[in-house]
């Protein structure tokens, strides 16, 4: 599937890789959505913070939020 550069943008120092909108714990990977992008959305992002969107995945489906138990 092809990744659209939309203006999304991610955290500085993320690992490169594949990561959906609502990922990451206290502040989310990928910080800024873009143009049209979705928290349930697929995204790529490099360790300098450039990002692409590669659209809706079921992987990515809400709730947003602490997935990972209690604190």
């Amino acid at each position: 599937r092809a990744c659209t550069n939309n203006g999304c943008k991610c955290k500085k120092d993320t690992k490169q890789g594949q990561y959906c909108g609502n990922d990451g714990i206290w502040t989310y990977d990928v910080k800024d959505l873009g143009k049209g992008g979705k928290r349930t959305d697929v995204y790529e992002c490099t360790p300098t913070g450039a990002c692409c969107q590669y659209g809706p995945s079921k992987s990515c489906i809400p709730p947003i939020g602490w997935t990972g138990g209690g604190f």
